[in-house]
């Protein structure tokens, strides 16, 4: 009787390590106007990859794809809520600069050190130039007639 009860509890302890040990993913979009910018500077950590698309809008479309390791996703929601993925755009001289700083910092939860990996997708119109000052680039030219 008391080997069974030390192996149900061996087994729920193993259940909780291997849900704890999953990947949590979710997507989060968020639309920057750039009135009357040419010009856009990308400064995003992770990898970043762009589309350039026609249609009539000044805005460009960022969809962050987020996936975080050895964390559940209530301490996703928390992260998004503290504004870590937040995308920022600021006025340059010539153009939109756009940066994650909330994402740079350094962070660990309960003595782990935070393993998250985000993947920039924008999706900017044709006439728009994007100047990538991120190391991961990856750009895709579409010519989509699809509207946002």
């Amino acid at each position: 009787m008391k080997v069974q009860k030390y192996y149900a509890l061996l087994f729920f302890f193993l259940m909780a390590f291997c849900t704890y040990a999953q990947t949590v993913e979710k997507t989060l979009v968020k639309s920057i106007g750039i009135a009357s910018a040419n010009k856009v500077y990308v400064d995003l950590p992770g990898e970043v990859k762009i589309e350039q698309q026609h249609w009539d809008s000044n805005t460009i479309r960022v969809e962050m794809n987020i996936s975080l390791k050895n964390f559940n996703e209530s301490i996703l929601k928390s992260l998004i809520a503290a504004g870590r993925y937040n995308v920022v755009s600021t006025s340059k001289n010539d153009g939109l600069y756009l940066h994650a700083p909330n994402k740079k910092k350094s962070v660990t939860i309960r003595g782990t050190q935070l393993n998250d990996n985000v993947v920039y997708l924008l999706k900017v119109p044709e006439e728009i130039q994007v100047e990538v000052i991120s190391k991961e680039v990856s750009n895709t030219s579409a010519m989509n007639d699809s509207s946002m």
